[in-house]
């Protein structure tokens, strides 16, 4: 069944004109019809099963029929730090990062950063989109581009424990560090992070990590890293 992630707040009974990019899509692209149903969600912990009462060109309105509580999302909140890369390869990251289960991204201008700008419009819509694909109940939030230091006084506002991923880390990814509700990754650019900026996470108390003996793309990097931090199984 089609997923579309509503910003309204929804609740059972109720009668919704959808947006006009869901409306487009339900009648030019899936052309589905009066009578058919769809699921609904609002960012909740609820998907709602609705009908489509009314179609026609550019504008659909949706009756939700019933609610059901969704338990696709992970026990844990993960907040992506994310240096940033190439326009390509930051939308793979913000899409499969989504399907992951990823709660937040937020992009890093890091001192080997090449790239230093980034549609947020447009990975807000991928995420969005991926959320919808894959059954979750929220849509990662794409924070603004933020300078490193930044970034650092953010994790450590909002995070509970930080892994700081570098090649060069002496110390592996472990279960154990992964044994928390709020865990921040950072992940760096294509050059990786510089030995200053490992230096200055460790002396904030960041864990100065790596996945291994092998140098990964940071794209790699950081979808490995996302689906180690997402395995719940892992803490016992």
């Amino acid at each position: 069944m089609h997923r579309f992630f509503i910003e309204q707040k929804l609740k059972k009974g109720m009668k919704i004109n959808l947006p006009s990019d869901v409306s487009r899509q339900i009648f030019f692209v899936l052309r589905m019809k009066r009578g058919e149903m769809i699921t609904l969600f609002d960012g909740s912990d609820q998907d709602f099963l609705s009908e489509i009462t009314e179609i026609k060109k550019g504008v659909c309105v949706a009756k939700t029929i019933d609610a059901r509580q969704n338990k696709n999302e992970l026990g844990r909140k993960i907040i992506l730090f994310q240096s940033i890369i190439k326009k390509d390869k930051m939308e793979w990251i913000v899409e499969k990062c989504t399907e992951i289960g990823v709660s937040e991204i937020v992009p890093v201008i890091a001192s080997r950063s090449v790239k230093t700008g980034l549609n947020q419009a447009r990975l807000a819509k991928i995420a969005k989109e991926a959320a919808e694909q894959s059954g979750r109940a929220t849509v990662p939030i794409i924070r603004p581009i933020m300078p490193f230091a930044s970034a650092l006084s953010l994790a450590v506002d909002n995070c509970k424990k930080i892994l700081f991923l570098h090649a060069k880390a002496d110390k592996l990814i472990t279960p154990t560090r992964l044994r928390t509700d709020v865990l921040g990754l950072f992940v760096g650019p294509e050059g990786g992070w510089s030995g200053e900026e490992a230096d200055v996470a460790a002396k904030a108390g960041f864990a100065v990590v790596s996945l291994g003996n092998r140098v990964l793309r940071a794209e790699t990097a950081a979808i490995a890293a996302s689906y180690f931090a997402s395995r719940e199984d892992l803490d016992s």
